[in-house]
């Protein structure tokens, strides 16, 4: 909870280092840690908790975690390795197969917005998300005081 607010997250940041300290293979530690990296945009920070957690321990999610933080930080290519290792490690994680699609995906151009996307569906996903607008616009005007 300490780390939802502002003045929480240096405390939050110094407890789970202090709990990392003490055993640097807790990954609830490391995976909240890394979260907190990420949604500052320390990115660098990140990957070095990473791959210092990944030395101590072969766990497949670290992997996938470490990949979606090489895509954020834009270096694709390592992004690559991390999914592969993932998949390689357990070839029924769903997380790193849907990391790998969506980086597949961004590799050949797909952009933002791909997650979830089916093959061959973008058009009519189209059609139906302009209707929802359209809806949502007479919604709004409804709503309207």
């Amino acid at each position: 909870m300490l780390a939802h607010l502002p003045e929480g997250r240096e405390k939050a940041k110094r407890a789970f280092q202090r709990a990392l300290a003490i055993d640097p293979l807790t990954v609830d530690a490391v995976l909240a840690l890394a979260d907190m990296h990420i949604a500052e945009g320390e990115y660098d920070k990140c990957i070095e908790l990473l791959k210092r957690a990944l030395q101590g321990s072969g766990h497949d999610f670290l992997h996938t975690k470490l990949g979606e933080v090489f895509c954020l930080n834009e270096d694709f290519s390592e992004a690559l390795a991390c999914f592969h290792t993932a998949i390689s490690m357990n070839p029924g994680s769903a997380p790193a197969a849907a990391g790998l699609e969506r980086l597949e995906k961004l590799l050949r151009g797909g952009g933002e917005g791909m997650e979830g996307q089916e093959e061959g569906g973008g058009e009519e996903e189209e059609e139906e998300e302009e209707e929802d607008v359209v809806e949502d616009d007479d919604m709004s005007n409804d709503l309207a005081y």
